[in-house]
């Protein structure tokens, strides 16, 4: 996460982090997130709602998705920064109207 929080602030991208462990204490995901100085998004799905409707068979997961809700890039297990800057760099740029 330290890697995702470095490229979140550098970048023009959204980031959301979506939490899965149902078993977690509601009250700890906050403070951890905060301790740990993270400035992105960070959710909770703990019915699984978002797992099964993007088919996440293991955790992390990593969906590239573009403005237009296109899924670019699914990316499984552990990445590095530079696997992440290089899955970013595919995304298009939204368009600016004239």
């Amino acid at each position: 996460m330290p890697d995702f929080e470095e490229v979140y602030k550098s970048s023009e991208v959204e980031f959301l982090m979506i939490n899965v462990d149902k078993n977690e204490d509601q009250k700890k995901l906050p403070v951890y997130i905060e301790n740990q100085g993270y400035t992105f998004r960070v959710l909770k799905d703990e019915k699984a709602q978002i797992a099964r409707e993007y088919m996440i068979r293991g955790l992390p997961t990593t969906f590239i998705i573009d403005p237009n809700g296109k899924i670019i890039e699914k990316l499984e297990g552990a990445i590095t920064k530079e696997q992440l800057k290089r899955a970013l760099e595919k995304t298009p740029k939204p368009r600016i109207p004239s």
